[in-house]
């Protein structure tokens, strides 16, 4: 909480000093985003079923602009329903 309090009070700052804290607040959380999605994609991608569903999330939500809990009520069923027929096999 008290984060969000500090930065909306350095967004209220129209200076260049607080802009430019925001920038680099940022860029920090987009560099920390990065490494996490990298990290899970390197544990979590490992065959060609779980790609395919990933690439299909990112499809429905960043290109088709689908809602994300209708994707995910979606895709998540199917996604088990693919890894239980592959652990028969």
């Amino acid at each position: 909480m008290g984060a969000a309090a500090a930065y909306a009070r350095i967004a209220a700052l129209h200076t260049a000093v607080g802009q430019g804290l925001l920038r680099g607040l940022t860029a920090g959380a987009l560099g920390v985003m990065v490494v996490l999605v990298v990290r899970s994609a390197r544990s979590g991608l490992r065959n060609v079923r779980a790609i395919a569903f990933a690439i299909s999330a990112f499809a429905a939500v960043a290109i088709l602009y689908a809602n994300m809990a209708i994707v995910i009520a979606v895709l998540v069923p199917l996604a088990a329903l693919a890894v239980g027929d592959e652990e028969e096999a």
